[in-house]
């Protein structure tokens, strides 16, 4: 018996194929400025169970930092689909921009996750109606801060 080999042997893991090539820009937010917008929506979505409240709130402002950056933002209890259908939302509503070159739903997967690690699946467009209302309330959270910067 070798003494370097550890008793107990781990095992080994199956590393899955993925179906898309993670790219890892974010987008910006449209009042750099001010990071008080981030705040506001990573809290109320870890409240709304949107996002796991063990996501790093670091990892979270720099989803909105315009730079490359590797954010590990967990997904909680909602669908996918309504995650992408959020950031669609704060696109459209110009609370963030996206970059040149790149698209919402490949930033989104890129940087979210589920609790287990894999990349969140791909947007098939089904959003609950719970979700629309709790889109809302998030938009909001950049509604009230630019009312309080002007």
């Amino acid at each position: 018996e070798d003494i370097f080999t550890p008793q107990s042997k781990t095992k080994k893991t199956e590393v899955k194929q993925l179906d898309f090539e993670p790219n890892f820009m974010t987008f910006s937010l449209r009042y750099p400025s001010n990071t008080g917008h981030t705040t506001l929506l990573y809290q109320a979505m870890c409240t709304m169970k949107w996002i796991d409240k063990d996501t790093n709130p670091n990892d979270f402002t720099n989803l909105f930092t315009g730079k490359i950056n590797q954010c590990r933002i967990k997904r909680d209890k909602v669908g996918s689909d309504n995650i992408y259908a959020l950031f669609h939302r704060l696109v459209e509503q110009h609370f963030i921009k996206l970059p040149d070159g790149y698209g919402i739903d490949s930033i989104v997967r890129s940087h979210f996750i589920n609790k287990d690690e894999t990349y969140i699946a791909k947007n098939t467009g089904k959003v609950s109606d719970k979700a629309s209302t709790d889109i809302d309330v998030f938009c909001q959270c950049f509604t009230i801060q630019i009312a309080t910067d002007d």
